[in-house]
């Protein structure tokens, strides 16, 4: 421990004697460990994102839309789908390992209440089901009742944003709010949501009963998608496969036809999301060692200095004792310390960084420990490896000819 403790002091002396080398040194590491740290705390925070948005749409729902045959080469014919019934809800009831399903009839339309007025609001038509599978949940008044989804009632369910803009802090339950030219009587109001990992709002959003939607406000007679509850999620593929089969029965579709819906299921769209932030992360992790190759130069150049200054004291040292080993751990300590100082404080400044972002972005507050331990063992290995050949160097040192210097 004294022996130590004595290393330790003179490592001290000597890096203070160079201290803008060292200190440029030092950098070079840090900046590999923060961008490390960074990279994955970030990565992390996305990942976590991810999964929770996947969560906010729905437990184990996918979705059919009412769309355009897509195909390769062409863009997309910018058209309406008008072959999607409530039928296709039942239809698709009977399919195995569906357990619910909903309809939903969706538009835009100018919201106003008073004075207050927002512009192109999404509005939906759905029925109570629907936001059983989406996990939206009412923070005052209630959900459609039996009678009014059957007489079409005009009545509307707000999510936050819409009622704080048209009401602030004014109650909304049992208010008139028109919608385009046609009158609601507002039932509900929404806990918030957020905004997804698409940037959709879904507190911008206005909820009615499908059959109001169908006839008293955007007069069509077709579905425009259906949220669909799966037992698992592993039934997608053989769910789809039946979706498909009994829906081209149901739309008419003839044999090499192509289809005019399709079912996305999040997760495959979540695999992208994961694919492309795994992607960042290599990119990211590329810089970080790059970062710690110019670092572990930096500290190899200061080693090989500070090794050429200090050949008399060497001598002395294996002079009056000193072994071989000794002289090559005192060096190695010294530029492994190096490396354990670039890797601490770029650990500190990348956790730091990684809340910033996270509190910019309303990303989840995600520190990785992994991270760090790896941001510091990598940095630490960085100047060991960097100091290795000064300090085999300095250990070859022959006394006599070292002190005749």
């Amino acid at each position: 421990m004294k022996r130590f403790s004595l290393i330790f002091s003179q490592v001290q002396a000597v890096l203070s004697a160079y201290r803008v080398r060292t200190m440029i040194a030092v950098i070079g590491v840090l900046l590999g460990a923060m961008a490390l740290v960074i990279v994955q705390n970030v990565s992390l925070a996305l990942n976590t994102q991810v999964a929770e948005d996947i969560k906010e749409i729905g437990d184990k729902v996918v979705t059919i839309f009412a769309r355009p045959p897509r195909v390769a080469g062409r863009m997309m014919r910018r058209e309406r789908i008008k072959t999607m019934k409530y039928d296709d809800v039942t239809a698709v009831l009977r399919v195995q390992n569906v357990m619910k399903a909903s309809p939903c009839i969706r538009g835009s339309r100018s919201a106003k209440y008073l004075n207050s007025t927002m512009n192109s609001v999404n509005v939906l038509g759905v029925d109570n089901v629907y936001f059983e599978l989406r996990g939206l949940h009412i923070a005052e008044g209630q959900p459609f009742t039996d009678d009014e989804m059957i007489t079409r009632e005009k009545v509307a369910l707000l999510g936050s944003n819409v009622y704080k803009t048209l009401f602030g802090e004014e109650a909304a339950i049992g208010k008139t709010i028109f919608l385009g030219t046609t009158s609601f009587t507002v039932a509900g109001v929404f806990e918030e949501k957020g905004v997804d990992s698409g940037g959709n709002d879904r507190d911008t959003v206005i909820y009615i009963p499908v059959t109001t939607a169908e006839t008293r406000l955007f007069n069509q007679n077709y579905l425009n998608e259906i949220a669909v509850q799966m037992r698992e999620w592993e039934d997608f593929d053989a769910i789809s496969a039946d979706v498909s089969a009994i829906l081209r029965i149901q739309h008419r579709i003839p044999p090499g036809e192509l289809n005019d819906f399709e079912m996305i299921n999040p997760i495959n769209e979540e695999e992208t999301s994961r694919t492309l932030i795994r992607l960042a992360s290599s990119l990211g992790s590329a810089s970080a060692a790059l970062a710690f190759i110019i670092g572990s130069v930096g500290i190899f150049s200061l080693m090989l200095l500070i090794v050429n200054q200090r050949i008399v004291e060497v001598g002395i040292k294996r002079a009056i004792g000193a072994t071989r080993s000794d002289i090559l751990f005192q060096f190695l300590f010294e530029s492994g310390y190096i490396g354990i100082l670039g890797g601490v404080f770029g650990i500190f400044i990348g956790s730091v960084i990684s809340v910033v972002i996270s509190y910019f972005a309303d990303l989840p507050f995600v520190l990785s420990a992994a991270a760090a331990f790896v941001g510091l063992f990598a940095s630490i290995l960085s100047g060991v490896a960097a100091g290795l050949y000064p300090a085999v160097k300095a250990s070859r040192t022959v006394p006599v000819k070292a002190l005749q210097v």
